[in-house]
C-alpha cells in the first residue's frame, strides 16, 4: 500500500524537509524488521521441527516403562517393528497460527506418525488449561530422558498412541496455562530465537535473552 502512495506523492517531496523522508524510511524499516521478521520468527522453524520429528511414513518403536508408553524414531527404508499409529496433537498459543502445509503431510495418508495442529491464539487461558488438562500426558521422567528427535507417546483408552505438544513464546508466563496445582507439566523439546511477542514487551525488555524464544513443549504427567 505504501509504494503507490509514495509514487503518487513523490512530486511533492520538496514540500517537506529532506530529513522527513529519511525518518520515514527508517520508521518503515524498523516496522518491517520488528513485525515482519522478529515478531513472526520461529513459527516456520517450529513447524519444521514438528514435521521432521512427528510426520513420518514409517517408524520403529520400543515400549517404555509400564508398557503404556512407546518411543519411536524414523525407520530406515520401509522397515518397522510394529504397525503402530502415533499422533502428535499440537496446540499453538500466543503465537501466529502455524502454517499447516509446512508439515508436508499427505492427506488421508497411511503414514505411521502424523500431526494435528490446533490454533488457540484467541482462546482464554482457562480454556487452554482445560484442553491441556484433558489431553494425553506422557511421563515427565521419560520425556526428560527420551532421545532427541524421538516421539514419546502414551497409549489412550482407545488403544491409539498419542502425545500433546504446545507451541508458546518464552515471554509468556507459563503459569498462566500450567498452574502449579494442575495435573500436568511441561518439558521443552525445542526452542528458536529470536522471537519477539510484542504483547509481552515488558517481560522482553526485562529479560531479553530468556524471553525472546519460541518453544515447543510436550505435556507430561509430573507424577510419573
Amino acid at each position: 500500500m505504501m509504494a503507490p502512495l509514495v509514487i503518487c506523492t513523490w512530486r511533492f517531496h520538496r514540500v517537506v524537509p529532506a530529513y522527513f523522508w529519511k525518518l520515514w524510511v527508517l520508521f518503515n524499516a524498523a516496522i518491517f524488521v520488528g513485525y515482519g521478521v522478529l515478531h513472526q520468527a520461529g513459527v516456520t522453524p517450529a513447524v519444521d521441527f514438528v514435521s521432521q520429528t512427528s510426520v513420518l511414513p514409517r517408524i520403529t518403536c520400543h515400549f517404555g516403562t509400564g508398557n503404556d508408553h512407546i518411543e519411536c524414531m524414523a525407520a530406515n527404508g520401509n522397515y518397522t517393528e510394529h504397525r503402530l499409529q502415533v499422533t502428535s496433537k499440537v496446540f499453538a498459543f500466543a503465537a501466529f497460527m502455524a502454517p499447516r502445509h509446512l508439515l508436508a503431510q499427505p492427506t488421508h495418508s497411511e503414514w505411521q506418525a502424523q500431526a494435528e495442529i490446533h490454533d488457540l491464539i484467541s482462546v482464554e487461558d482457562s480454556s487452554v488449561q482445560e484442553k491441556l488438562s484433558q489431553s494425553v500426558h506422557v511421563s515427565c521422567k521419560q520425556a526428560q530422558t527420551a532421545a532427541s528427535g524421538s516421539i514419546l507417546a502414551k497409549q489412550t483408552t482407545s488403544g491409539h498412541f498419542e502425545r500433546t505438544l504446545l507451541v508458546v513464546p518464552s515471554s509468556l508466563d507459563i503459569r498462566r496455562i500450567v498452574p502449579a496445582d494442575s495435573n500436568y507439566s511441561v518439558v521443552e523439546l525445542y526452542s528458536y530465537a529470536p522471537h519477539v511477542n510484542f504483547d509481552h514487551i515488558g517481560e522482553i525488555l526485562l529479560h531479553p535473552t530468556q524471553r525472546t524464544k519460541l518453544r515447543v513443549l510436550v505435556i507430561c504427567d509430573p507424577s510419573r
